[in-house]
């Protein structure tokens, strides 16, 4: 039966396990959330097997973990008591302390509004690159208002301006208009620019542009839109931006502004989920099928070779770049027919995050776009793949079935089985994958660079065993998170 935006706002407001929260992967810059600063070359500068992460103060382990959300080199969590913790870097105040310039290496609070307190009332997060989106809830019950907070270079935090409210000058330099950012949570204003963006019942952040989808099934964006990822039908506006004195100015909005229908024509409807990657968004249509948008220099929009795109003009590429100014729908495999039957997507917001995933009602998951470290799961490693193809199973035997929630990393990907367990594949070289080694277990590209090019089980904390009772997963750039439900809390 197809689901209604109206069913995706119920499910959202029902309630979710919790557990602790664990990490792998890199930990340059503290994204791990383990106590352990990375000195190079040293171990603390990455682990291939789950960590337990810190709590706040002196408490051992972060718990009552309802959901994780991986930034490019930081991570988020969400409490069952609605409040947000942060860990890793924080050169852009993407942590939301009221501080930027120190990573953190534990978890700390993310502040309320005007930094005062902490914020609450939350209900869903998604990390970007380097900024973040929070939903907070509702007493209405038709979903709520979004925070944010972070880089606004290109006004990704959506509270009507690219030139401010603080800046958060990188390395000493003096600040200036590509330092703009926020260290605290900022509202989301109205499409109009005054009062409060509200109804929103999922957010999506993607590298330096923010997705939310509406109870009434709409979709609106913010932020960068060099490439269409806005889904305006231009990639000239509907604003500009000009953070960089030595690039031109660039198609930009510091306000929400709804995503066209295909070919342009009135407004998308009936989306139920959305997904934001590196320069383009995706969503699922109540019926199952799958829209994108924005940039398809590496396949991400799920065209086959037929399709005729757009060319956009980006100051930062030296060459137009193909692209799709509004939505079009994501081919089936070997480019016949449509996708379909599809209940969510993941993409990862990363400069890395350039494929994405699909699951299935049945369980199944499909993936497309950049696929040089086996990030697809179909048991192979190639440049790209233009359609979806099926995630195989373990040992690239049949496929991966049973899958309940799908995470997107850098070049990373994650599953989670209805038993519990956890999945991956795709790079490696950091331990991401959660094997219990960085040297296999099997090689991609000429440089012969650690990765899977089909699922392996994440091992168990201290690499003893197979993860198992996990209720959520998250990706970063190169680096994996999960929370585990102790036998305590599953009481």
């Amino acid at each position: 039966v197809p689901q209604t935006a109206s069913a995706a706002a119920r499910a959202a407001r029902a309630a979710k396990p919790s557990g602790t929260a664990l990490s792998w992967g890199s930990n340059t810059n503290g994204q791990l959330g383990v106590g352990a600063a990375c000195t190079t070359p040293g171990p603390d500068c990455q682990s291939a097997v789950p960590r337990t992460v810190r709590g706040l103060g002196t408490a051992r382990t972060l718990s009552r973990v309802q959901a994780v959300s991986g930034g490019t080199e930081y991570s988020l969590a969400l409490t069952a008591g609605g409040r947000v913790r942060a860990w890793g870097n924080n050169d852009h105040g993407e942590l939301g302390n009221g501080t930027h310039g120190t990573e953190e290496l534990t978890p700390v609070a993310v502040t309320g509004q005007h930094g005062t307190g902490q914020l609450g009332s939350i209900t869903a997060i998604s990390a970007g690159n380097v900024h973040n989106l929070a939903l907070a809830r509702s007493g209405l019950g038709a979903g709520g208002q979004v925070w944010s907070w972070g880089s606004n270079i290109w006004g990704q935090l959506g509270d009507g301006t690219h030139a401010g409210p603080e800046h958060c000058p990188v390395n000493g330099r003096p600040p200036s208009s590509s330092d703009v950012c926020s260290t605290i949570p900022v509202g989301v204003v109205a499409p109009g620019g005054t009062g409060r963006l509200s109804g929103v019942i999922a957010v999506a952040a993607g590298d330096n542009h923010s997705v939310a989808l509406r109870s009434d099934g709409t979709v609106w964006t913010w932020g960068l839109n060099d490439l269409g990822q806005l889904g305006q039908g231009a990639s000239s506006g509907p604003q500009t931006c000009k953070p960089f004195s030595n690039f031109a100015a660039v198609g930009c909005s510091a306000k929400p502004v709804e995503v066209t229908g295909p070919g342009g024509s009135g407004h998308l409807r009936n989306i139920v989920a959305v997904a934001a990657g590196e320069d383009y968004t995706v969503a699922v249509r109540s019926d199952g099928t799958v829209w994108a948008w924005g940039s398809d220099a590496f396949s991400t929009l799920g065209q086959p070779a037929s399709f005729q795109p757009e060319h956009c003009n980006s100051p930062f590429a030296p060459v137009a770049i193909p692209c799709s100014t509004t939505p079009v729908q994501v081919a089936g495999p070997r480019g016949v027919g449509h996708l379909r039957g599809i209940a969510a997507v993941a993409a990862n917001g990363s400069p890395l995050g350039l494929h994405v995933l699909a699951l299935g009602r049945n369980g199944h998951v499909w993936a497309w776009g950049v696929d040089d470290m086996g990030q697809l799961g179909n048991n192979r490693s190639e440049v790209q793949s233009r359609t979806p193809v099926q995630v195989r199973g373990p040992g690239g035997r049949g496929f991966l079935t049973g899958v309940t929630a799908i995470a997107a990393g850098g070049k990373l990907s994650l599953a989670l089985k209805s038993d519990g367990s956890v999945w991956s594949w795709g790079q490696n070289a950091s331990g991401q994958l959660g094997t219990g080694s960085t040297t296999g277990p099997q090689q991609c590209t000429t440089q012969g660079v650690a990765c899977s090019t089909r699922p392996v089980q994440v091992v168990g904390l201290g690499g003893r065993g197979f993860l198992a009772n996990v209720v959520a997963i998250g990706a970063g750039q190169l680096h994996s998170l999960a929370v585990r439900q102790s036998l305590n809390q599953r009481a």
